[in-house]
């Protein structure tokens, strides 16, 4: 959440103040005059968020590529068959 989206890597000073900023337009004075165990848990509670909306991001991720793997294999299995749907046809009067 603090390093930044796919980069790795210790938190900066400065990153607890700027992902409050950019969420709840604070400044460092406003964050500083929290109650530190007030920040603590608000922290930890973003931290919290951030992977539970990365864990989702991956659960999507892998659902859409098990469907991407399903319509290739109905894909190859169709052009096994013929290249076309069996239907049959029925006699009209």
């Amino acid at each position: 959440m603090f390093a930044g989206e796919g980069v790795e890597g210790p938190v900066g000073r400065w990153d607890p103040y700027i992902v409050l900023a950019e969420r709840y337009q604070w400044t460092p004075a406003e964050v500083q005059a929290l109650d530190p165990d007030y920040l603590e848990e608000l922290m930890a509670r973003l931290a919290a968020e951030a992977d539970h909306e990365e864990a989702e991001r991956q659960t999507r991720e892998r659902q859409e590529r098990q469907a991407a793997r399903r319509r290739e294999q109905a894909g190859r299995t169709q052009r096994a068959m013929g290249g076309g749907w069996a239907v049959e046809e029925a006699e009209v009067e």
